[in-house]
C-alpha cells in the first residue's frame, strides 16, 4: 500500500510543470551550450549524458494515453541503449541507427504536445 502511494506521488510530481521545465532547461542547455562543444572529442560523452536526461524527462512527460506513453517510453529506451552502444562500438551503422532513433524520438515528443 505504501509503495503504491509513493508511486502515485511520483506520477503526480512528473505530471506537473516541473518536468516540462526540466525538459526545457535540458533542451536549451544541450542546444546552445553542449552541442557546439560536442564537436570536440572530449565533450562527446557529456553530450550523451545530457541527451540521456532529455530522453528520460521526455519519455515521462508525454501524453496521458497509455498506448502512446508506452510507445514513447519504449522508443526512448531503445534510443538510450543505442546512444551508449555507439560509444562502445563506434561503427558507422551504430552511429546512423542511434541518430535516426533519436530523431524519431524527438518527433514523437513533438507530436505528443
Amino acid at each position: 500500500m505504501r509503495r503504491r502511494r509513493i508511486f502515485i506521488e511520483i506520477n503526480r510530481l512528473w505530471a506537473t510543470d516541473v518536468t516540462l521545465i526540466s525538459l526545457l532547461v535540458f533542451l536549451l542547455f544541450y542546444i546552445f551550450f553542449l552541442y557546439p562543444l560536442g564537436q570536440v572529442g572530449s565533450f562527446r560523452p557529456l553530450t550523451s549524458v545530457f541527451f540521456s536526461f532529455i530522453l528520460i524527462t521526455g519519455a515521462v512527460t508525454v501524453s496521458r494515453h497509455r498506448v502512446f506513453k508506452t510507445l514513447v517510453f519504449s522508443w526512448g529506451l531503445l534510443t538510450f541503449v543505442f546512444l551508449w552502444v555507439k560509444h562502445l562500438f563506434p561503427h558507422q551503422i551504430f552511429i546512423i541507427v542511434a541518430d535516426c532513433l533519436a530523431l524519431f524520438f524527438l518527433i514523437l515528443l513533438a507530436s505528443s504536445s
